[in-house]
């Protein structure tokens, strides 16, 4: 019964933030964005010591700004949060290269949308929808002055706690899309728990990222090939290991690096995204005027 009440909860919320914006808007916007995500599908050169230049939009909440309006500022501390994430991936650069640039920022203020019935924490799920309808707005604005870029990805820093409804409000350090999600229109979102100006979220961001990019937990099989044409999942790599995608408590160095399972299945999610998603500037430059 818990299931059915926070799935209508969830369908009532996102009808009213949709409805509320889009009964006006050009029905063939979202017929384009599927017809670019079709032409990013194809197959590219993405393999083995490749790199992947990704851009990353960040919403951050109001406690955040509070926080570090007088100390560090929110643009450094935000900056400074993607190089800490980027040092994650560059653990297994060998293998494949990610990087994230911070494409941009907003305060968001709609994280009370996604209370949970204690009114002090966020609801997962709902946050996750929540999040799809505010960064398909963004997207389509950030598009207009920049046509050659995609975002990958869109992360909320919260400083709440986020609970998974469905596993009796188990806290869970972040949420994102669906696995393999990267540059996937409704898709590409995530959402950590961070506390303002201490970069606890850092580790909780690379694997929600992680995910978004194919990437299963340490141990796992493949996620299909609905999700992950290819993957061999990482069934070989032992969670109890520690890695980042696998099991570890506290600050432990280990699960700030990669297992060998991961940066595998970063390629095969990227590269059913194309060039368009993960190119240098001037390949996605270029990817635009093929789809001209």
């Amino acid at each position: 019964m818990l299931s059915v009440a926070i799935l209508l909860r969830t369908f009532l919320v996102i009808s009213s933030l949709t409805y509320g914006t889009f009964m006006n808007a050009n029905p063939n916007v979202g017929a384009g964005n599927r017809n670019e995500i079709r032409i990013k599908e194809r197959k590219s050169g993405m393999f083995v010591g490749s790199s992947a230049h990704l851009e990353l939009w960040i919403f951050y909440s109001l406690m955040h700004k509070k926080h570090l309006a007088h100390k560090l500022g929110v643009k450094e501390y935000l900056e400074k949060f993607v190089e800490k994430v980027n040092a994650i991936f560059e653990t297994q650069a060998k293998i494949l290269n990610v990087k994230f640039t911070l494409a941009g920022s907003r305060l968001w203020n709609e994280e009370h949308r996604a209370l949970s019935p204690d009114m002090q924490s966020l609801d997962a799920e709902l946050l996750k929808e929540i999040l799809k309808v505010y960064a398909g707005r963004e997207e389509k604005q950030w598009k207009k002055q920049h046509p050659h870029k995609n975002i990958a990805a869109f992360l909320y820093l919260t400083p709440k706690q986020i609970k998974d409804m469905d596993e009796n409000n188990k806290i869970v350090s972040g949420v994102s899309g669906q696995i393999g999600g990267i540059c996937l229109k409704d898709e590409n979102v995530a959402a950590v728990t961070d506390s303002p100006g201490e970069y606890t979220g850092v580790r909780s961001a690379a694997r929600q990222l992680s995910r978004l990019m194919g990437a299963v937990y340490d141990g796992e099989n493949p996620p299909g090939s609905d999700f992950v044409k290819g993957s061999d999942g990482a069934k070989s790599c032992d969670p109890k290991e520690g890695f980042l995608m696998g099991k570890w408590e506290g600050n432990d160095e280990k699960s700030f690096n990669l297992s060998e399972c991961t940066p595998y299945q970063h390629i095969m999610g990227l590269r059913q995204r194309g060039p368009g998603c993960y190119g240098t500037p001037a390949e996605k430059k270029n990817m635009l005027k093929t789809i001209k």
